[in-house]
Order: structure tokens, then C-alpha cells, then sequence
């Protein structure tokens, strides 16, 4: 097989640093003109199916004038799905321009993706750096921050999949909203054609900081003052003082009560 040509090269290029600058609600749309300007097609499609729907769609078959390609996303399961079609009077795609989209499907899938985890970071950052999922409304995960998977099996220790569990499926059914469920406060909220769900942790570990979470976690495990001091790279001095507004925070007077109004683990995963 020849090499790719300079021209295709820069298109790979630039389809993953659009990745990062593109609005995701525009990126597959604008990915697809970049690739018809290289390759000229009549109509070009990509979309997420579920189940028989994809099915079906990769089962058509494929032709001179129509070419699809198929991936199966890692995180929700469902099966995402290219397809690019000439009229009948145009011109075959030639041997050439198969491989050539073959080739470019790869690093469309993947840009795709890296647009969607930047997406849902950037959106996570504004939000305070809740703990977040980008989800459809069939509850099919597409992305997710690294910690989201941990604070939904604390109340659902036994789920596991690409589908967010019951609890959760009525809250997106509804599109928008907030629902509580044990001691985390979950929201949903449109995010183009998906939905941003976040959720948070409620009860005494939420009314403290990032750090004062761990500087409680250390000293709820068991750590003396001193080894908690150089857990957390400050002086004992410094220590005392941060617990202090946390004893205040919690309401608490020792580090018995402390470690009576919280949960380590939330500490810990929060």
C-alpha cells in the first residue's frame, strides 16, 4: 500500500487537534466536511446505534458507491457507524480511496472520543470539579471522569456495564433535574444532544475542601499528629490549625467525634 499522501497527512493532524477546540455538538459534522474535501461524496453520516439498529446498518452492504465503517465505543457498548455514499451517476471510489478512508476512520473514531473526554473535562472544571458522566438518555455511557465509577458503586456496589443502573435511568429519562440517592446528590443537565451528570457527595465529607478531606483522612486512619504533618507536607503547627477550622466545620471537639461524623472511605474517594 503507498503512503499516505501530505494532504492526508495534515487531515489527521488536524482532525485530532480539532479535537480539543471543536464544540463536541459540531465536531463529527465538521470531521466529515474535512474528509469530503479530500475525498468527495455525496452524503456522509455518523452516528451512534443501538443494538439492531447497528446491526442492520452494517449488514447493508457495500459497495462501489457506498462505504460504512463500524466501531463498537469501549465505554458505552453501542456501535458507532460511518457512512459515506455517491450517487449512482458519480464516479466509483476507487481502490485508492477506500484504503484512503480506511485509513482515516481509525483517527476519526479516536479524535472523536478524545473530543468528548475533553469535553466533558472542561465542562467538569467549571463545574468545580464535580465528579461527572456524559450520558444519552437510554442511560448508555460515553464518557466519564476517572472517579465517576467509584462514586456510583458506593450506593451500587454490584453494578457493572456501559448502562447507568435503575436508580439512576428516571432521572435521565427526564432530560434535566437533581434526585438524591443514599448520600450522593446527583444532576442531570442537557449538554447538546447528551446529558452532564454529575453527582456529589452530601453529609459531613461535603462540607469540606479537597484537602481537608485528606488532612481528615489521615488523621481518621490512625496517623499522630506528626505523621500526618508529614503525610501532608506542612508542620505540625500548620496541622493543628487546618483541624481546628475542620473540628469548627463538623462540629466536632476530638478526633474520636471525628472520626465518628465521617466515613474514611468517603474521605478517601471524594
Amino acid at each position: 500500500m503507498s503512503m499516505a499522501s501530505d494532504s492526508i497527512n495534515q487531515l489527521i493532524l488536524d482532525l485530532h487537534e480539532a479535537a480539543g477546540t471543536t464544540p463536541m455538538n459540531a465536531y463529527r459534522e465538521w470531521a466529515l466536511l474535512q474528509v469530503q474535501r479530500e475525498i468527495p461524496f455525496a452524503q456522509g453520516h455518523w452516528c451512534t446505534q443501538h443494538g439492531g439498529d447497528a446491526i442492520d446498518a452494517n449488514a447493508k452492504p457495500k459497495t462501489e458507491h457506498r462505504l460504512v465503517a463500524t466501531q463498537v465505543e469501549p465505554l458505552s457498548g453501542l456501535c458507532s457507524v460511518i457512512s459515506v455514499q455517491r450517487e449512482s451517476a458519480q464516479p466509483l471510489f476507487s481502490l485508492t480511496e477506500r484504503g484512503t478512508i480506511d485509513l482515516l476512520v481509525s483517527h476519526l473514531f479516536a479524535a472523536w472520543r478524545r473530543c468528548q473526554q475533553l469535553s466533558l473535562y472542561a465542562r467538569c472544571t467549571a463545574d468545580g470539579g464535580r465528579v461527572a458522566a456524559l450520558v444519552d438518555q437510554q442511560g448508555f455511557l460515553h464518557a466519564a471522569d476517572g472517579r465517576f465509577f467509584s462514586l456510583l458503586r458506593r450506593n451500587q456496589p454490584d453494578w457493572g456495564g456501559t448502562r447507568l443502573p435503575e436508580s439512576l435511568l428516571a432521572l435521565v429519562g427526564r432530560g434535566a433535574g437533581t434526585e438524591v440517592i443514599g448520600n450522593i446528590r446527583w444532576s442531570a443537565a442537557e449538554f447538546g444532544e447528551w446529558l452532564y451528570l454529575s453527582g456529589q457527595l452530601i453529609g459531613a465529607a461535603a462540607l469540606l475542601t479537597p484537602r481537608e478531606r485528606l488532612l481528615a483522612a489521615t488523621i481518621v486512619s490512625g496517623q499522630s499528629y506528626r505523621q500526618s504533618a508529614k503525610t501532608m507536607g506542612v508542620s505540625v503547627n500548620t496541622l493543628r490549625n487546618a483541624l481546628v477550622r475542620i473540628y469548627r466545620k463538623l462540629d466536632v471537639n476530638s478526633k474520636a467525634e471525628l472520626a465518628q461524623r465521617v466515613d474514611l472511605n468517603l474521605l478517601l474517594d471524594s
